[in-house]
């Protein structure tokens, strides 16, 4: 959730402070992201978002790392973040 998101909810800005990543570990967890994203590596760990399991599932969902991989990619590249440096 981003500053402005957490601002707006009038009064219950302290109960969502646990969801801020503008701190070290969001900025370390940003940085893993692009990491992955870069060098192609598969993530040490399993993402909710993506789709594991046979049953249908609403919304969108990637069914495989490499399928989030390519469309993060893209995402990023229409905003002009291009996560192939070691720009830290």
């Amino acid at each position: 959730m981003m500053r402005g998101d957490r601002n707006s909810a009038h009064g219950a800005v302290q109960s969502l402070a646990n969801f801020d990543i503008q701190n070290r570990y969001g900025r370390q967890s940003l940085a893993r992201l692009f990491e992955l994203l870069r060098t192609g590596q598969e993530p040490e760990v399993s993402f909710s978002f993506l789709q594991f399991s046979q049953r249908k599932t609403k919304g969108n969902r990637w069914k495989s790392w490499a399928e989030f991989k390519k469309s993060a990619l893209q995402a990023l590249d229409l905003i002009g973040l291009r996560p192939d440096t070691e720009d830290k």
